[in-house]
């Protein structure tokens, strides 16, 4: 209770998460990293280029090329988008809701057994 009592004293909103939803909530998971991943890999395959493959990469080679990937991906532009696209500014719960959708398909879709290899007497 400390750590919240702690947030509300300082006007830190919490954000509650249930479980297993972060893959489609968390802002970092829905669009930040896939470009960070991105950037690094390239970081990491101009280096190797680089030393043409005679030198090993070590931790303190690590940093640099993580630090110009987080620059590059981690920019103001792509920080708004990714609470865009989980719905919290502007607040649009709909967005994150139909991620949710667990309708059935309708009679006439493409899981019909009707497209089995396998015929109904197999």
């Amino acid at each position: 209770m400390d750590f919240i009592e702690y947030c509300h004293q300082n006007r830190i909103l919490l954000m509650i998460y249930p479980p297993h939803s972060t893959h489609t909530l968390q802002q970092l998971n829905v669009v930040m990293f896939k470009p960070l991943s991105s950037a690094y890999t390239g970081q990491v395959a101009a280096f190797m280029e680089r030393c043409q493959g005679l030198t090993s990469m070590s931790r303190r080679d690590s940093y640099p090329m993580f630090l110009a990937a987080w620059e590059a991906s981690f920019k103001e532009e792509t920080i708004l988008k990714a609470f865009e696209a989980t719905g919290i500014s502007p607040f649009e719960p709909q967005v994150i809701l139909k991620s949710f959708d667990t309708r059935q398909p309708t009679q006439g879709s493409s899981s019909d057994t009707d497209s089995s290899a396998l015929s109904n007497s197999d």
